[in-house]
């Protein structure tokens, strides 16, 4: 089986827990974006990103997610052009 991590924004995160419903039979699921409670980020929120960017570094697949953002389609943000960028090194 496959192994995929997900990536996008997370106003995303609706969208792409649907997908992972989708896919989960499909591919082994590494790691996608995660709800963090505010009063728990900065706790948090090192060690998600830390095993994220491991997780990048031992997938088969990257998909990131991007749909049309005030008004420009198939927007790609600052932090998506980064981890296509580090994808493609690693």
């Amino acid at each position: 089986m496959k192994r995929i991590v997900i990536s996008g924004s997370a106003k995303l995160q609706n969208k792409i827990q649907n997908f992972r419903n989708a896919i989960i039979d499909t591919y082994e699921i590494l790691d996608y974006p995660k709800f963090i409670q505010n009063d728990k980020f900065i706790d948090l929120y090192p060690q998600i990103h830390r095993d994220f960017y491991e997780n990048i570094a031992s997938t088969d697949v990257f998909l990131l997610f991007n749909y049309d953002k005030n008004g420009v389609e198939r927007y790609i943000g600052s932090a998506g052009s980064q981890l296509i960028n580090f994808v493609n090194v690693i």
